[in-house]
């Protein structure tokens, strides 16, 4: 169950990485986004109990906030998001905080 989890936020983070090379910066968001809650799902479950585990959702959760922060600053008519980059910044950091881009 823990692996099918990971493997699902992977592919919404790798899809939100194509939409974000690509400019779709809604997209990327809404991707980056639906693997973070799958992320955060799994740490409420407790299917990461084991540390290693813990530490896998954590760093992969904070890449996907990471991610959602960058491109919540690509244009959209002009216009950037950048108090939602900072939100998001900030719950990378919460979740992996030695995660250097965070």
């Amino acid at each position: 169950m823990f692996r099918k989890y990971i493997e699902h936020a992977s592919d919404l983070k790798n899809k939100g990485n194509k939409a974000y090379k690509s400019g779709n910066r809604e997209e990327a968001i809404s991707s980056f986004q639906d693997a973070s809650e799958t992320l955060e799902k799994l740490l409420m479950k407790s299917l990461s109990e084991a540390q290693e585990r813990e530490t896998e959702t954590r760093r992969l959760l904070a890449v996907c906030l990471s991610n959602s922060a960058a491109a919540r600053l690509l244009p959209v008519d002009g216009q950037k998001d950048p108090e939602g980059a900072i939100a998001d910044a900030q719950r990378a950091i919460e979740a992996d905080a030695s995660y250097a881009k965070a």
